[in-house]
């Protein structure tokens, strides 16, 4: 039983570790939720063969605690999975593949504010998928911006990071607020 545990052990150790360093560059969810169903594979490999070895050494109890683990591991999974299937529904602010919060929207602001004809920006953001989509709203420090500025703004905004896919500039009243 541990031979054919060990042989079912290894695929998933490394197609999990190559699938995990693919997914990061390329932002694909799919790949990197397949590389941690690769991990939960392989250590629920491990945990059963030592519940397994853990009863050959007369340790009556070792295969309910392996038991406990992988139960455990499962629960953890289905729940992170189920929030963040509900989180994309709703829109959410981007987030990078561990869960953090994305740095595209800070540095949205950060340029359009290096601007020397935006006063103040507001930016809002949400995931569609593997890209991001979002609304640029600013205040003026003269009258008279020119539609090309603004064109220009967009584009460069848009060129910060290849996961932004859809991006607006709105002008906003003289006081933004998030």
């Amino acid at each position: 039983m541990i031979l054919v545990l060990l042989w079912g052990t290894f695929p998933p150790l490394l197609l999990g570790r190559m699938k995990a360093k693919l997914a990061a560059p390329l932002f694909d969810k799919v790949l990197y939720t397949d590389s941690r169903m690769n991990k939960a594979d392989w250590m629920t490999a491990a945990a059963a063969m030592a519940g397994i070895i853990g009863i050959g050494f007369g340790v009556w109890w070792a295969d309910a605690v392996a038991a406990l683990i992988i139960s455990a591991d499962i629960f953890r999974d289905g729940y992170i999975h189920c929030r963040d299937a509900v989180t994309s529904l709703i829109n959410r602010a981007p987030r990078e593949l561990d869960g953090t919060d994305s740095d595209v929207p800070a540095r949205i602001k950060a340029y359009m504010l290096s601007l020397d004809w935006i006063d103040d920006a507001v930016i809002r953001m949400h995931e569609q998928g593997h890209l991001f989509a979002g609304e640029v709203f600013f205040t003026t420090t003269r009258n008279n911006v020119r539609p090309e500025d603004i064109e220009a703004a967009l584009e460069a905004a848009k060129a910060l990071d290849w996961r932004i896919q859809q991006l607006s500039l709105t002008t906003a009243e003289k006081q933004v607020r998030g």
